[in-house]
């Protein structure tokens, strides 16, 4: 299969027809509604739309997509039927297999339903055919917050600020690890400190950084657990504009399901000030890992643009 793990979820919409020849006798007797199994259309738009969603179970190296929408109707004419199947979904690569397949089982079941006037002497089926069978169109609608995202995501400016007593460059694993993070996910990192941890100092910094052109994202970890020498939540929490109480809450989840009960201790904590992003993280680098890979980088363009509206 194809690795779209990458790709952003959007809502993608795909429209399919097709069509099937039959006799003028077959189609007067459909409109007649005198077809012995029954009246065809209800039983080809159910099978259709079973069929669309079980594409990746007859289509070897279909993703299995989350379909929200599909519908299948029917033009009848002279001379053909014509199916259409119209497939939606909110996922990260496109449903024009589940359009067609909808299409191709519903033109199938069209002609199980009539076959019995479509057979000559002889049991065969010389005119009946179905025929073309293709995307009308495909779509991906992209928001606001999408469109965003996409111009941001190789621009965001980061600074690394790890408060601690004890660590030095060398020292820093945690800091290094944010840095390769952040670099190898297409951001700049073009401030790192390594400061005391003193509410007055790291007030300075937070207030110097949120004022600096080329940063966008003030990344801090350490400080934000319940000792008396804990003081980087406090010291940012008088600088926010606003809070984003739901980081807390979905890094503190999160950090449930690695650590258990003990992250009741943490005090992670984001906000926004200046139109700058600041994240307060844990001073671990399991717990640093987690709030970017999880949380940070993949909602940061939504989060930036949001920030500066």
């Amino acid at each position: 299969m194809v690795d779209v793990s990458d790709k952003r979820v959007v809502r993608r919409t795909a429209e399919a027809v097709g069509r099937i020849f039959v006799s003028r006798e077959t189609i007067r007797t459909i409109r007649e509604g005198k077809i012995e199994k029954g009246d065809p259309f209800p039983v080809a738009e159910v099978a259709g739309i079973l069929a669309a969603k079980k594409v990746s179970e007859l289509i070897p190296l279909c993703h299995s997509i989350p379909l929200g929408k599909v519908d299948v109707s029917f033009q009848i004419t002279e001379d053909y039927v014509e199916a259409r199947c119209i497939a939606v979904a909110e996922y990260r690569t496109g449903v024009e297999m589940e359009a067609l397949t909808g299409v191709s089982v519903a033109l199938l079941n069209l002609w199980d339903m009539v076959k019995y006037l479509e057979k000559d002497e002889k049991g065969q089926y010389p005119t009946t055919k179905m025929t073309d069978i293709r995307v009308v169109e495909k779509r991906k609608e992209s928001g606001e917050a999408e469109k965003h995202r996409d111009m941001t995501r190789e621009h965001a400016g980061f600074a690394v600020v790890v408060t601690s007593d004890m660590r030095n460059e060398k020292t820093d694993e945690t800091g290094r690890n944010a840095i390769k993070l952040i670099e190898d996910a297409g951001h700049k990192v073009p401030v790192y400190e390594i400061i005391a941890n003193d509410k007055a100092t790291i007030q300075t910094a937070i207030k110097n950084l949120r004022d600096d052109s080329r940063i966008d994202v003030i990344l801090t970890s350490g400080g934000t657990g319940i000792s008396s020498k804990d003081r980087t939540v406090e010291a940012v929490a008088d600088v926010l504009d606003k809070k984003m109480e739901g980081f807390g809450e979905l890094f503190r989840r999160l950090s449930h399901d690695e650590i258990g009960e003990a992250t009741i201790l943490s005090r992670a904590v984001a906000g926004i000030a200046n139109g700058k992003l600041i994240f307060c993280l844990p001073g671990s680098r399991s717990a640093v890992e987690l709030g970017l890979t999880k949380i940070i980088l993949p909602s940061l363009g939504h989060m930036l643009w949001e920030a500066r509206r």
